[in-house]
């Protein structure tokens, strides 16, 4: 991974992606044969494990209590569901300002630049907005980017407040007042409650957790 700058959308904004450069397969020719056999499965296996930072499961459940909301390419197949719930919309209703550098890594993982292998099954976009539909007002977020090889995930680059130490966002959601805004988050995005009596403890939790309410 490297740190840039780069100005987006008015707004000087520090940046850490991984180099396109190092996001490469592990096998292209095998990966490439497996796709055109529609295996799946080994094509996910033939292709890079060194495409960003691995995420274990203890890392993916602290990202997504940072993280409310995610923009995935496809839409399908679904990840598995998780207490830690996430609003899962489409990859091209993404409001968000993305900066020059992260998407030139996202066509390479595409394998949009030089019509080279796709690197990743799925892509995804986690933003720190809450809300119920996709917010109209885009505006400068702090998301990160994520690259999904099968099963596993992997971090490719994150900006703006998303650089805050990871040490300390996993101390606020393990905290008993993070878990408290995990449960009114969920109740608030996935069940059918009246905004009227709970709209005091959504804002309360937002602005304590960090999301955006939109």
């Amino acid at each position: 991974m490297k740190t840039l700058s780069e100005e987006v959308a008015g707004t000087q904004l520090q940046i850490e992606v991984m180099d396109a450069a190092e996001a490469q397969a592990t096998d292209t020719t095998l990966a490439a044969m497996y796709e055109r056999a529609k295996l799946s499965t080994l094509a996910s296996i033939s292709r890079g494990t060194t495409l960003g930072v691995p995420l274990s499961p203890e890392d993916l459940a602290v990202w997504r209590w940072r993280y409310p909301t995610v923009y995935r390419w496809p839409l399908a197949p679904e990840q598995p569901d998780t207490p830690d719930r996430q609003l899962v919309l489409r990859w091209g209703t993404l409001p968000w300002p993305v900066p020059a550098h992260v998407c030139g890594l996202i066509q390479h993982c595409l394998g949009e630049i030089g019509k080279g292998p796709r690197l990743v099954d799925a892509l995804e976009i986690w933003t720190p907005e809450l809300h119920r539909q996709a917010p109209r007002v885009a505006s400068v977020a702090d998301p990160i980017l994520v690259g999904w090889i099968g099963r596993r995930a992997y971090l490719l680059a994150r900006w703006a407040e998303a650089l805050e130490p990871f040490s300390e966002i996993r101390a606020r959601a393990d905290s008993r007042r993070g878990r408290t805004a995990l449960r009114v988050r969920n109740r608030y995005l996935f069940e059918e409650v009246e905004t009227g009596p709970w709209e005091w403890r959504v804002r309360q939790a937002a602005a304590w957790a960090g999301w955006v309410l939109a």
